[in-house]
């Protein structure tokens, strides 16, 4: 087993430490160069802004786990394809609040870009959609200061986009208002996944990636059903994320207004790591 494989999960439902340096505040913020885009596609709902400067644009991605729970933000930068790495990071918004968690920095298979990527929690969220600036700090990634006017309206029309997704899905807009607790899994999804399940021939072919799926879980907990619905660019690594995920998980099934058990999703991402 290469002992430098590394796997984490990262997951949301439908109904988933080093030191940091600081971003100076009184750096001024970068301006964006462009509007606001917000992609409505088959897997996924993503707003972009462009920044920088033309030999040195920069990229600063939203991605929202379905209803809005966690967000995924990622800076994206033209760079030397590399191994991912993970290291600590901080960002803190307008209203000084400010968050700790793992950045992995990625390049896409065959793209000479790097890909700065921070999961926020849903408390974090909640901040971020007011907020006016958003301020990201890492060891070795990434630090720079981000003005983000209309954000407000950006997160409104990801909203729509989340909820039109989730009846792509198979789950109506009346039984995403009908839930009222989401599924839970029993312990932290990254314990049902370790390092020693890193595939043989993924590793021989130093093959990484991050693998998104959605789960379908019964009104008693079960995955009925595992759907790759954000390939990583390796077939091996894809289909052990669903292998592993369907025979090892277990959940709380979701609940309704009432209290009772129904059908739903949950949408999971796990990043294979090797170096």
């Amino acid at each position: 087993m290469n002992s430098f494989a590394r796997i984490a999960c990262i997951f949301a439902s439908i109904g988933g430490s080093a030191s940091v340096a600081a971003a100076p505040q009184s750096a001024p913020s970068l301006k964006p160069t462009g509007k606001w885009l917000v992609e409505f596609a088959d897997a996924m709902c993503v707003a972009s802004r462009e920044f920088g400067t033309p030999a040195k644009p920069m990229t600063l991605v939203f991605k929202p786990s379905p209803f809005g729970r966690e967000m995924r933000l990622m800076i994206v930068r033209g760079g030397i394809s590399a191994n991912p790495v993970q290291t600590r990071a901080i960002v803190t918004l307008e209203n000084g609040a400010t968050m700790q968690g793992a950045m992995t920095t990625y390049s896409p298979i065959g793209k000479a870009l790097r890909i700065h990527a921070i999961q926020l929690k849903e408390d974090n969220v909640v901040a971020l959609r007011q907020s006016a600036t958003v301020i990201v700090a890492s060891r070795g990634g990434v630090d720079a200061s981000f003005a983000v006017p209309g954000m407000a309206r950006a997160m409104l029309v990801l909203d729509e986009c989340v909820a039109n997704l989730a009846e792509q899905w198979g789950m109506s807009r009346e039984e995403q208002k009908r839930m009222k607790e989401y599924p839970q899994s029993l312990k932290p999804l990254s314990e049902y996944v370790s390092d020693s399940d890193y595939p043989a021939k993924a590793l021989r072919d130093s093959q990484s990636g991050r693998t998104g799926i959605l789960l379908r879980i019964d009104s008693i907990g079960a995955i009925t059903d595992c759907t790759v619905v954000e390939a990583s660019g390796s077939a091996v690594l894809d289909e052990a994320s669903c292998r592993l995920l369907r025979t090892r998980a277990k959940f709380k099934p979701a609940t309704d207004q009432d209290g009772k058990p129904m059908n739903s999703l949950m949408v999971t991402a796990i990043n294979w790591i090797t170096g």
